[in-house]
């Protein structure tokens, strides 16, 4: 019977012998003296597991953690790769495992995972989620790569607006007549938040600043606002329509590299563009062993290394030294930077963002004593413009926002002084007559003249009655407040004083069910002073409108307090 090779033990085969009569056995011979050569330097062991007629042993590997922003991750990946499975000096293996994570993600599980759960790297697009992570110990390390914050649109749209020859600035994009693709989650994508971070420092960071992010956030709420990856579709297709999104000059490369002909062009505003950094963020941990810390540094000196800048600028990136990229679409000239504000002023602003993005649930009040048909300083009257400010505040908020309509002057239904002319509904829900809520919102806001009435203005019964129905039918997960607008005073004998409507008011301010009222003055002839004490008993504000452009603002305006806008 033919002995059975027993585990570990090789014998020639028939092949070796041929091999030994016709001369080979000289290259076997030589690839032995090599291996036992290569033994005496690095080691028997290893000089073993390189024999060809060896099974290569294991090697013990110690895992290196890197968690990095979706868009650098690839090129993350592509680095590191020559790192994977290389020994360390006393034991073992280096073995890299990188993952995609959003920043806002990783911050989230910052909070509540142990720090054993945490990355031994960190690769986010900013250095501002790496300042919301206090539950980790941060060794910023470095940039592993930037890129700025642009406009993206078609080349045939850039040259139709005129931004091919000047740059437009933040505000004439973002508030201009072309829409603006953006995630409806704005605070998420650092790409988007940046560019409204730019719109409010360019603007000077007070109230004018703060009514532009409001009506930006507004109009992204808006369903016919389109998503960034039907924005960056039809740029693309090179159509003169395509919207604007805010995107980083790497992805500007990107969606051209795919294109036989480069369709999108990169917009730099004129005061300068956020620069997304991405930070190598080394994050410490309790009771690492010498062999984790050499293994986390073997990946660092990697990501700092000059063969990863090299391909951060293949990818469509700027390096740490502020190289510019390769591709097509974007400039080739130095970039002029935008500085990112405080990081205060960064949380700021995303809260601020986040508030606003929330429901509101709206009465609006509008005075139609006979008053109302005298004219303002822009000649419109204030019956006019009463209805122009709910019809575009009716036009401009997003389907989720309900909107009610009451008119009032004095015995409008009896001795009521009030009476529904549209109830609260979001807007985008439908009538029984198949409308939406908002289309008959703006048809009632329209008609509102027809109702005029020389009885007087039953302000302070009106306001009264329309917080408690608020607080009556209180929406928890929605922004619920009051606006009126009137032109005069109240003058109905026998109702609510107005020491009495603001003992009232106070009292119920204390309740959990918060039902601020925004007062609106139209004209010379408005009471500013009772106005203002029925705003500030409830936390709002009082604004004066002479104009259809202080109407808007007001608007505007009562939304951004209204959601704990203001600073």
């Amino acid at each position: 019977m033919g002995r059975h090779a027993a585990s570990g033990e090789r014998y020639f085969t028939a092949g070796a012998w041929d091999a030994l009569r016709s001369g080979r056995v000289v290259f076997v011979a030589a690839a032995i003296a090599v291996a036992v050569a290569v033994g005496v330097v690095i080691g028997p062991s290893d000089a073993r597991a390189r024999l060809p007629w060896t099974d290569r042993p294991a090697c013990r590997t110690q895992l290196v953690s890197v968690v990095a922003s979706p868009d650098i991750r690839p090129v993350v990946s592509q680095v590191l790769l020559p790192v994977d499975g290389t020994q360390l000096p006393q034991d073992g293996c280096v073995k890299v495992d990188v993952r995609a994570q959003e920043p806002q993600e990783t911050v989230a599980g910052a909070a509540i995972l142990p720090i054993d759960r945490a990355p031994d790297v960190w690769i986010p697009n900013a250095t501002y989620w790496g300042e919301k992570v206090k539950q980790w110990q941060l060794d910023d390390k470095g940039s592993f790569a930037s890129s700025p914050v642009v406009l993206a649109t078609s080349k045939a749209a850039a040259d139709v607006l005129g931004w091919s020859r000047e740059a437009p600035t933040w505000e004439h994009i973002l508030r201009g007549p072309r829409p603006v693709a953006v995630v409806q989650d704005l605070a998420s994508r650092a790409e988007t938040l940046f560019s409204l971070l730019a719109l409010w420092q360019t603007m000077g960071r007070g109230a004018r600043a703060d009514e532009a992010l409001t009506s930006v956030v507004l109009a992204a709420d808006r369903s016919e606002v389109p998503t960034p990856e039907a924005g960056l579709a039809v740029a693309r297709s090179g159509s003169a329509n395509a919207p604007v999104l805010p995107v980083t000059e790497e992805q500007v490369i990107v969606a051209n590299r795919t294109q036989p002909k480069a369709t999108v062009q990169a917009i730099y505003p004129a005061e300068g563009s956020p620069m997304l950094s991405y930070p190598i963020l080394r994050v410490g941990k309790p009771g690492e062993t010498p062999n984790a810390v050499a293994a986390v540094q073997r990946v660092l000196n990697r990501l700092m290394s000059d063969a990863a800048r090299n391909a951060v600028v293949q990818a469509g990136f700027h390096d740490r030294s502020g190289r510019i990229p390769i591709g097509e679409g974007i400039s080739l000239r130095p970039v002029k930077t935008l500085g990112t504000p405080p990081s205060a002023d960064v949380s700021g602003t995303v809260a601020r963002i986040n508030r606003l993005a929330r429901p509101s649930r709206l009465l609006l009040l509008i005075d139609v004593s006979t008053s109302m048909t005298q004219k303002l300083q822009d000649g419109i009257s204030r019956i006019a413009l009463a209805s122009a400010a709910t019809r575009f505040g009716s036009d401009e908020l997003p389907d989720r926002t309900s909107v009610g309509i009451w008119i009032f002057a004095a015995n409008m239904q009896g001795t009521q002084d009030w009476r529904e002319l549209s109830p609260i509904a979001p807007l985008g829900s439908l009538e029984k007559s198949g409308e939406t809520h908002r289309s008959a919102t703006i048809r009632a806001a329209s008609q509102v003249s027809r109702y005029l009435s020389d009885r007087g203005t039953g302000l302070y019964n009106t306001t009264l009655a329309a917080v408690r129905y608020m607080r009556k039918t209180y929406d928890p997960k929605a922004m619920n407040a009051v606006l009126v607008l009137t032109d005069g005073t109240n003058d109905v004998p026998g109702g609510v004083t107005l020491q009495q409507l603001i003992r009232e008011l106070q009292r119920e301010r204390g309740s959990s069910l918060r039902v601020p009222v925004f007062t609106g003055g139209l004209g010379p002839d408005a009471d500013y002073a009772a106005l203002d004490a029925i705003a500030v008993a409830t936390g709002a504000v009082s604004a004066k409108i002479n104009s259809a452009r202080d109407g808007q603002a007001a608007l505007l305006n009562g939304l951004r307090v209204n959601r704990g806008l203001s600073r």
